[in-house]
C-alpha cells in the first residue's frame, strides 16, 4: 500500500544518517545530510513527517535525541499552511516515546517582531519533554528570525527542507550573485549550523542541488530515490 511505501522510504532515509557502533547505532558524523528525490505530488510530505517521527524515536533510544524540529516549506504561503496542517498529526503521535508540540501558528508566522513569543513556546515545550516543531516558509525575514531563534536556544535539532532546490544555489540581486552567507541558501545553511543535527531535503527537481558546492552544509552526502505508490498517476497528470 501507499502507506507502507512511505514508511519504507522514511526508514531508508533515516538509515543513511546512521552508522553502526559497538552496542548499536549512532548518528553518522560524516554522512549527516540526505536528499530524498521523488516525483511531484507523490506524498513527500507524509514521508518527511515519518522521517521526523523515526529520527525522534531513534534519538531517544540511542541517547542523542532531537530537542526541536524545523521544517522549511516552499516560498508561497499555501505550502507552509498545508504542511502545518499535515504536521498537526505529529501532535497526536502516541505510539512511541517521543511527544511533539506544534510551536508554529497558522496566522502568525515567525518573524523578527515575535521572536520572544516563539522562544517562550519552544522553551516551554522542551522543558515539558516535548519536541517543538516549527514550520516556516522560505522567506528571507522568516528565515532570519528562525536562525536567531535556533541560535538563542542552543539545542540539537533536525532540519527538514521541502522544495530543497530553492536553497541550492546563491541568489542574484541586481544581476550579481549575493554573498555565500546571504539569501535563502545562506540562511537555511545558518539554521542548519545552529541546529547542529541531521539535515534531510526533499525535492522533485534535483539538478541545482547537485551543482552546489560540495563544501556546503546543504550538499547531500547521501541520496535516496523515493518510490511512487501503486496509485500514483505520474508527473504528466499534474
Amino acid at each position: 500500500s501507499d502507506a507502507v511505501q512511505r514508511l519504507n522510504d522514511a526508514v531508508r532515509v533515516v538509515a543513511k544518517l546512521t552508522e553502526e557502533i559497538e552496542g548499536g547505532l549512532t548518528w553518522c558524523g560524516v554522512y549527516d545530510s540526505v536528499m530524498a528525490i521523488g516525483d511531484p505530488q507523490m506524498g513527500k510530505t507524509k514521508t518527511f513527517l515519518l522521517v521526523a517521527i523515526i529520527i525522534s524515536e531513534l534519538g531517544l533510544e540511542i541517547g542523542i535525541g532531537m530537542k526541536m524540529i524545523v521544517i522549511v516549506s516552499g516560498r508561497p504561503k499555501e505550502p507552509r499552511t498545508q504542511t502545518l496542517i499535515d504536521a498537526e498529526n505529529l501532535a497526536r503521535w502516541r505510539s512511541g516515546r517521543a511527544r511533539f508540540e506544534i510551536a508554529s501558528e497558522t496566522w502568525n508566522d515567525l518573524g523578527v517582531n515575535n521572536i520572544p513569543h516563539f522562544q517562550r513556546k519552544v522553551a516551554h515545550a522542551i522543558a515539558s519533554d516535548r519536541i517543538p516543531i516549527l514550520v516556516v516558509k522560505k522567506d528571507t525575514n522568516v528565515l532570519k528570525a528562525t536562525q536567531t531563534l535556533a541560535e538563542s536556544l542552543d539545542v540539537k535539532g533536525l532540519l527538514i527542507q521541502d522544495e530543497a532546490d530553492e536553497a541550492a544555489v546563491q541568489q542574484r540581486q541586481s544581476g550579481r550573485l549575493v554573498q555565500e552567507e546571504a539569501g535563502i541558501h545562506g540562511l537555511v545553511t545558518s539554521i542548519r549550523s545552529a541546529l547542529g543535527g541531521p539535515y534531510v531535503g526533499f525535492t522533485a527537481t534535483e539538478n541545482a542541488i547537485l551543482l552546489m558546492k560540495n563544501s556546503s552544509p546543504l550538499f547531500p552526502r547521501r541520496l535516496v530515490m523515493l518510490t511512487p505508490g501503486e496509485k500514483y498517476r505520474g508527473p504528466a497528470f499534474w
